[in-house]
């Protein structure tokens, strides 16, 4: 749920924002069918959009229309909007340049983006970049690129939540551009199946005595092949100090073996 403030009219959020004042468009509204199973939403209008009147033109909207695409849909499909419905600008020697939008900025708009999500009822939304996703979540959870893939169901606007980039950020990192179709492939399976599969999770088996590791080197024997992985406490090629390894034979099951205990108290001898 929101743990910003909720302004319920159009003019009390454009007074607590102020955004508008250097914007030439106020208030721009999405567009798309109105019973959009799919909805994506972008962070802000940039001069393109504020020129024309529309999101998401320009480069950015031709990478976005291109990736929609290859991703096996249609923009005329989906709704598409901005959680900062003005284009937020920064002067810089006597010319308008586009500018991240404030917190304040993203909290007081933040009430056009669940109008539309309250009356489009899509089942999954797309938040194209950081600033979209701490909208439509409702508060700050870092960079995308921690969260991007990972799907979350919002209880608010019972719609599955996909965050990925922004289409300018695979602009500037073309090599980025597989994320965005990856995710708006991912977006796409969610509404073919009707859902996001439970995942189950892992069991990890801790190795605390001679027996158990035995037993696991029997049962890595019997398989005839293994995967692993060591923790350390640091990336120097040399020095780094290895202080948990995991091994796996199986899909949802690992075993790890710690090398120390608390304080770094050794948990296996030599012997």
């Amino acid at each position: 749920m929101p743990t910003w403030t909720v302004y319920g009219s159009p003019g009390k959020r454009c007074n607590a924002c102020g955004c508008w004042e250097q914007s030439e468009v106020h208030a721009l509204p999405g567009e798309g069918p109105e019973d959009a199973d799919l909805a994506l939403f972008g962070e802000a209008l940039g001069a393109n959009e504020e020129a024309q009147g529309v999101p998401f033109v320009g480069r950015a909207g031709e990478m976005l229309d291109g990736c929609l695409v290859e991703a096996g849909l249609l923009r005329s499909s989906c709704f598409i909007a901005n959680v900062v419905r003005c284009r937020p600008v920064a002067i810089v020697d006597g010319v308008r340049r586009n500018r991240k939008p404030t917190m304040r900025e993203i909290n007081a708009c933040r009430g056009y983006s669940t109008d539309d999500l309250a009356r489009i009822r899509p089942r999954v939304v797309v938040a194209l970049g950081d600033v979209a996703y701490t909208s439509l979540i409702g508060k700050d959870l870092g960079g995308i690129l921690e969260h991007r893939g990972k799907v979350r169901w919002s209880d608010e606007f019972q719609a599955w939540v996909v965050p990925t980039i922004h289409p300018a950020f695979a602009l500037r990192r073309y090599a980025e551009r597989t994320w965005l179709v990856e995710d708006l492939k991912l977006a796409k399976r969610i509404l073919d199946d009707g859902g996001v599969r439970p995942v189950e999770p892992t069991q990890v088996e801790i190795i605390g005595s001679v027996e158990h590791a035995r037993a696991m080197r029997e049962a890595i024997q019997i398989a005839g092949h293994v995967h692993f992985d060591t923790e350390t406490v640091s990336n120097h090629p040399r020095y780094s100090l290895p202080f948990i390894y995991s091994f796996a034979i199986r899909e949802r099951h690992a075993y790890v073996v710690a090398r120390y205990l608390h304080l770094w108290t050794m948990h296996w001898s030599k012997t």
